[in-house]
């Protein structure tokens, strides 16, 4: 009788699959221009330059570029350590040959970032959008800008919460004795 044995095959492939959370954000015109970059969130990615998660943009568009900065390299293809931190802040750049409008939205994504908050922060306007609500629309000169946008997960600067203390303590500044008073009318407070 004869007897067979399955044996571990050993070039077989392991899964390896890489946890990746990935946003691509689109900047376009009304006539036609187009370029896209890439933040993902990956296993084993640091937030430094590597090779093997980072890929520099080399500017083959005449017309525009769009990059995430790193390092002092463009990066059409950024690559971040996870865990994924909410408070992570990436500086975007662009080139444009041609001033005029330009939109960023959100062409896709992924893991996570499916469904976190993604905003982008205009330091020239002021203004922070959230990319999920609606497109980003601005108008720019031609040139290169590397400290205009950020992308952002969350926005600091939505709300403050305005609370008002009834603690029975009363500060006023009297301009006759140019003093300033404080009263407690509470027996039970400092």
């Amino acid at each position: 009788m004869v007897q067979f044995f399955k044996t571990k095959n050993p070039k077989a492939k392991t899964n390896t699959q890489l946890e990746k959370h990935r946003v691509w954000l689109d900047l376009t015109n009304v006539e036609g221009a187009f370029k896209q970059t890439l933040v993902g969130y990956v296993s084993n990615a640091s937030n430094e330059y590597e090779d093997r998660f980072d890929g520099e943009s080399y500017d083959g568009n005449d017309f525009l570029d769009f990059y995430s900065i790193l390092q002092d390299k463009n990066l059409t293809i950024q690559g971040r350590a996870l865990p994924f931190d909410e408070n992570d802040e990436v500086p975007l750049g662009f080139r444009v040959a041609v001033g005029g409008t330009f939109t960023i939205k959100i062409g896709q994504k992924d893991g996570l970032l499916s469904n976190q908050e993604i905003f982008i922060e205009d330091k020239l306007a002021n203004k922070v959008v959230n990319l999920k609500e609606e497109n980003y629309t601005f108008t720019t000169a031609a040139g290169t800008f590397d400290v205009r946008f950020v992308l952002k997960y969350v926005d600091k600067t939505l709300s403050v919460e305005e609370t008002e203390a009834n603690d029975g303590i009363i500060a006023l500044y009297s301009n006759n004795y140019k003093t300033l008073i404080i009263r407690n009318n509470l027996m039970d407070t400092t």
